[in-house]
């Protein structure tokens, strides 16, 4: 594809962006002071409780009591009680947070019912659908808000969005971990974290490496989950004024697509009962000896007899369970008149004309099955069943879905103007995806983003204060996309049979048929396939004002201009090279977006907030590309809420109301297609006691979709599935052919949107004892919900149980977790728009994980501090706010040059107290260029203090 152009560009980019690495002079004198003691306490941040660390993932340094959005807070140790390893794992904590599996990879957050979008570290990552799941490799914690971004983080989704906090370098103590963990089902995962603190040169640095790797299998059949993940990153204090952070990780993914069943009825919903079958066969040498692919598609699946779209039962089970009667209503196969009567053109649905010249490319030859006809129907005949496991899927072990992802990031702080700091953040994102699943559908994607992002904060008077940021973001976006969607006959497979058949193999994408041809469908531009430039400069500014003690409000403005082009990519063969469709499209779309939170604080631990928004989105297609005015959604955000925190912050709770509005654009008709959603959200955390913790929320949402709907599969009766199974069942195919039905179905007239509980209820209590032992017991309570649009699959209320066991000590941890405690049956449900009349996924069965983690920590105690100046300055004493939970970090200095350790008197009369942060005494005795002196614990006076050289660790 453009591997070379995105190589060249990702190496120019970080070039440029690697400048502010270069070297110092040496004669600086470096300050650490507030910086490294707070990096050091920022290590220890966060417990269950989500007050225990600050949110800076919606506007800067806010406790989630003063922050006026619905936020739930996950800290690294709620990540591990809660075994939080992708997104699909987010439906287990927090209201308004789902689950669906679109096609087995979740690439992307469900919130409120609709999409969300992405952030690292307050950067927006590229978006996609279902190119890959997101590494969790790099991030230790995470913000999920829900509702769009403010609008300075630029264009976001409707639903809400994902902060991820990245795993930041340890600056009070080198640390590292090593964890194992072995799950049900082939399941091996492997984590290594080490970091610390180092000199490089002058400067003192913080390192952290995290390798993590996963070979698995999983509960579904041909279906695995292999990844390895890179990262690595330091914190730097150039400067008295001047901090950096930076890191990357690279991210391997290799597995294959779970569309889950076919074949949906309520009767496999409510009792496991797969409709059995396969159609006649089509299996071509032409074809390289599979099923010829023109008859499971639009228009040859109307321009054959219609019988051969219809399932065939194998002949010993057909005679053991069909009477004879109607088993003489079938067509035999296994006789030349039976296939004389499958093999021709007759076309019994008419219109579509006919075409010989396909039923010629099929190797036809006698074999033992019967098909089902109409007369078989019309006598009383029923359709054959068989029970089937959840895990047996669509999946055929040749299909793949492998990703690569780099991501490189870095936030530069200058404290250099009195009154303002200015902040530069960079990202590069880039992603590349390739796969193919044998049922008929194909997809490549590459997408490349590079933002660079200039904001300045300053302090003002105006009421009791008012803190202003400002700045401007240039965004690049080159999306790339190839995709295959033309066939797809989900149905055409029996998933019950022990191989893969031949007979329900399509070829797609880049594979190639006998005229020498890919597949990648030859839509409209854009439908399918894209080539893409965006740019997004923008202006952005945001206020938080503080008017009285108890009222504040928060503004946030952007305006953006938004030039792109697109073009037909050329290796789509089968769209002629002089068509007007891969001309390219050169545009721009200018769009501005508002917000505004007023706050009020009732009292001095609860606040009531509201929050109204106007904003635009980029509803892109899957690998990020864009083909129109269409991609750019208008949002809305109307939404109220109280929180409080009370009992010594030991309870917090927050309950929101809310209404948004969104258009979300649909690739295979190019619309821009309108959705409203409504809802209310309580989310309740309280340390009942010291070591006891209940987490609960429950939330009720709705979502419409105010536009008719567009091309989709339609529900057929097991009736149907029987007759029509052969292709898609879209209203283009021999079930249903007119394709206006079903745009506004009768059974949802409002167009309520389906696939995710409405209402739903969670509950956990997680106990961590003294002595070391503890564990988690909850539950995920959601009520029935409508699986199609057309309201005629519904999926049973779950309780669904969670728990955990652990032992933890200094130096280790083990620990084992059980999903799906009760062993329940429950499902997850489908694309909603597209696929949910024709694929259905049950959730795995009980299954475990047990982890064993060993931990090393190498420094002093923290009740020490090192405290450096240049030799020559004599060390002054060190105060700390002992008010603050954070302290003031010490300063470095350097010992003669000669490299001699002399002695060092001190009059110090000073007095501190300690909290939580750590000290830096291994700093600062990594070169024999610095030293290191013990503070005193208490008030003393005229100290005396030897300096001693020893090895680094």
């Amino acid at each position: 594809m453009k591997s070379t152009t995105t190589t060249a560009r990702l190496g120019l980019f970080a070039a440029v962006l690697a400048l502010p690495l270069g070297a110092q002079n040496e004669e600086d004198v470096l300050v650490l002071e507030e910086f490294i003691l707070s990096e050091s306490a920022s290590a220890e941040d966060g417990n269950l409780l989500p007050t225990s660390r600050p949110v800076n993932s919606v506007f800067d340094d806010l406790t989630i009591l003063e922050t006026p959005r619905s936020v739930t807070v996950l800290t690294p140790e709620l990540m591990a009680r809660f075994d939080i390893q992708d997104f699909s794992d987010l439906s287990k904590i927090g209201a308004g947070t789902q689950q669906q599996n679109f096609y087995g990879v979740p690439g992307t957050p469900v919130l409120r019912g609709a999409k969300g979008g992405v952030f690292f570290s307050g950067m927006q990552r590229g978006y996609q659908r279902n190119e890959m799941p997101l590494s969790f490799g790099s991030i230790e914690a995470m913000d999920i808000v829900k509702g769009p971004a403010p609008a300075h983080f630029g264009a976001s989704q409707a639903g809400g969005y994902t902060n991820l906090i990245p795993k930041s370098p340890y600056f009070d103590k080198k640390r590292g971990s090593v964890m194992l963990e072995v799950g049900s089902w082939d399941h091996y995962r492997i984590q290594a974290d080490v970091g610390g603190p180092t000199l490089v040169g002058d400067t003192p640095v913080a390192y952290r490496f995290s390798l993590t790797a996963q070979q698995a299998d999983s509960y579904y059949d041909r279906i695995g989950n292999d990844f390895v993940s890179l990262y690595g990153s330091m914190k730097a204090r150039l400067s008295d004024s001047l901090s950096l952070f930076t890191g990357a990780e690279y991210f391997n993914f290799q597995s294959n697509e779970n569309a889950g069943w076919n074949r949906i009825t309520q009767d496999l919903v409510d009792n496991d009962q797969y409709i059995i079958g396969e159609p006649a066969s089509i299996i071509s040498g032409a074809w390289g000896g599979v099923a010829v692919r023109s008859i499971a598609e639009f228009p040859g699946q109307n321009q054959v007899n219609q019988l051969l779209q219809a399932l065939a039962i194998p002949g010993d089970i057909a005679r053991s369970r069909i009477p004879t009667a109607q088993l003489g209503l079938m067509v035999n196969l296994n006789t030349q008149a039976g296939l004389d009567r499958i093999y021709n053109v007759d076309n019994i649905l008419g219109g579509f004309g006919t075409n010989q010249g396909l039923i010629d490319q099929i190797a036809i030859a006698a074999y033992d099955a019967y098909v089902y006809t109409p007369a078989y129907f019309a006598a009383g005949g029923e359709v054959l069943t068989d029970s089937i496991e959840g895990s047996t899927v669509l999946s055929d072990n040749s299909d793949y879905a492998n990703s690569e992802n780099f991501v490189w990031f870095a936030d530069v702080v200058s404290t250099a103007l009195d009154e303002t700091t200015i902040k530069g953040q960079f990202l590069v994102d880039y992603i590349k995806t390739e796969k193919l699943s044998t049922y008929g559908y194909a997809i490549d994607t590459e997408q490349l983003v590079l933002e660079a992002k200039l904001s300045a904060v300053t302090e003002f008077g105006l009421g009791e204060s008012m803190k202003l940021t400002y700045g401007a973001s240039a965004r690049y976006t080159e999306a790339y996309m190839l995709q295959d969607f033309f066939a797809e006959p989900f149905a055409r497979r029996d998933i019950t049979q022990t191989a893969i058949t031949p007979n329900s193999v399509i070829l797609t994408g880049p594979q190639r048929g006998p005229d020498g041809s890919n597949f990648w469908s030859p839509t409209a531009q854009g439908g399918a396939n894209a080539d893409s430039e965006l740019w997004q400069l923008s202006l952005f500014a945001f206020a938080e004002n503080k008017w009285t003690d108890r009222f504040s409000t928060y503004t946030s403005l952007l305006g953006a201009h938004a030039p792109y082009t697109t073009a037909y990519p050329s290796e789509v063969d089968q769209v002629p090279a002089n068509s007007p469709i891969r001309n390219k499209v050169s545009n721009e779309k200018d769009y501005f977006s508002i917000s505004f939170s007023p706050v009020l604080a009732l009292t001095e631990n609860a606040n009531l907030y509201a929050t109204a928004q106007q904003g635009t989105s980029i509803d892109a297609l899957q690998g990020g590309a864009i083909v129109g005015e269409g991609n750019f959604a208008e949002n809305q955000l109307i939404e109220g809420g109280l929180k409080f925190s009370v009992l010594e912050d030991s309870l917090f709770a927050s309950l929101a109301v809310y209404q948004w509005e969104q258009s979300a654009f649909d690739e295979r008709t190019n619309n821009s297609e309108p959705l409203e959603g409504q809802g209310v959200e309580l989310e309740v955390t309280w340390a009942m006691a010291p070591n006891l913790t209940v987490i609960a929320s429950a939330n009720n949402q709705q979502v419409e979709r105010k536009s008719p709907l567009g091309f989709r599969s339609f529900p057929l009766t097991a009736e149907q599935i029987a007759l029509y199974s052969g292709s898609l069942n879209s209203q283009f195919g021999p079930a249903v052919f007119d394709p206006g039905n079903g745009a506004q179905p009768a059974n949802n007239p409002d167009l309520r949107y389906p696939g995710t509980p409405e209402t739903q209820g969670k509950i956990f209590l997680v106990y961590g004892g003294e002595s070391g032992f503890g564990g988690s017991l909850g539950a995920v309570l959601s009520e029935s919900y409508w699986h199609n649009f057309d309201r005629t699959i519904k999926l049973p209320s779950s309780t669904v149980f969670t728990g955990s066991l652990f032992y933890r000590q200094p130096g280790y941890e083990v620990g084992v977790m059980i999903d799906n405690l009760t062993d329940e049956d429950y499902y997850y449900g489908a694309d909603p728009v597209f696929a949910a009349n024709t694929l259905l996924t049950k959730a795995p069965e009980r299954n475990y994980k047990f982890t064993f983690t060993y931990r090393i920590q190498k420094g002093q105690s923290l009740a020490k501090i090192c405290r450096c100046r240049r030799s020559s300055e004599i060390p002054q004493p060190l105060s700390l706010n002992p008010k603050s939970t954070r302290a003031f970090a010490p300063s470095l200095v350097r010992p003669p040059r000669s490299g001699e350790w002399k002695r060092a008197e001190t009059r110090s009369g000073f007095s501190f107290q300690f909290s939580i942060f750590s000290p830096l005494n291994q700093l600062c005795r990594s070169s024999p260029r610095w030293a290191f002196r013990d503070a005193p614990k208490r008030p003393s006076i005229s100290t005396s203090t030897r300096w001693t050289q020893e090895r680094p660790f």
